[in-house]
């Protein structure tokens, strides 16, 4: 009651007198009509506390009620962002490194078997050209009816190829350190054979049965063609393991 005659009158211009002083009693003079009246300054004193702590207790609640709420949804949008970032990376690792392919014949004998699935990594040659003695996937000429083949990378652009009396040489050198055997059909490569800028000559392990650059409808492999680098052998779980 106190304080509404106090908020009216201030209003109005009734309030007469304030007395501050500690310890007075005297708190402050109000008229109203024409009555003279006098409030002590602790009364006053302790309305204002009163609603001074009603309010602070309704503003409390309402901060905390609105910081639990920006903390929910704080956490909401982190899960998203959490769960986001997993399907990407899940993505990401399926799509450059888990393409699953078959290998087909034994010309690749004893690193791959025929029916052996290998897994390919699609990015490593967006990162980097292929190297002596890669394993490389690709599709003879981009031909997208013809299956798969896997082979080794023998010579790179710019080398010469050439295969005399079943060795291989690259730049009239002795190629000795690639598990590649004996070769009884030289093929195109019984002549010198320069691997053309972009493009890769490619032969089978066990060349007897590998069908690869040496022959005229295969040729030197133009990177555009080469789909990765096989690197994990899937199945069967006999074989499972690393590619070198």
């Amino acid at each position: 009651m106190l304080s509404l005659f106090y908020y009216e009158s201030l209003r109005q211009g009734h309030i007469v007198n304030t007395v501050g002083n500690r310890g007075s009693e005297e708190g402050l003079t109000f008229i109203s009509g024409g009555v003279r009246r006098q409030y002590p300054r602790t009364a006053v004193s302790r309305q204002g506390k009163v609603q001074m702590r009603r309010r602070r207790r309704r503003y409390g609640s309402r901060r905390k009620e609105e910081n639990q709420n920006i903390k929910l949804v704080g956490n909401i949008l982190l899960w998203a962002v959490q769960i986001a970032a997993v399907l990407l990376i899940a993505f990401l690792l399926v799509f450059y490194g888990g393409e699953q392919i078959s290998n087909i014949g034994d010309s690749m004998s004893p690193a791959l078997e025929n029916g052996d699935t290998v897994l390919v990594n699609r990015l490593i040659y967006k990162l980097r050209s292929p190297q002596m003695g890669d394993l490389v996937v690709f599709k003879p000429n981009g031909n997208e009816n013809s299956h798969f083949y896997i082979k080794r990378v023998v010579g790179t652009p710019g080398d010469t190829v050439q295969i005399i009396e079943g060795f291989l040489y690259v730049n009239d050198e002795l190629v000795t350190d690639l598990p590649v055997t004996r070769i009884s059909n030289p093929g195109i490569a019984q002549e010198p054979v320069t691997v053309e800028e972009g493009c890769y000559f490619v032969i089978g392990d066990n060349p007897d049965s590998s069908e690869d650059s040496r022959h005229a409808d295969v040729g030197n492999v133009r990177l555009e063609d080469i789909e990765g680098q096989p690197w994990y052998i899937l199945s069967p779980s006999e074989h499972r393991g690393r590619l070198e």
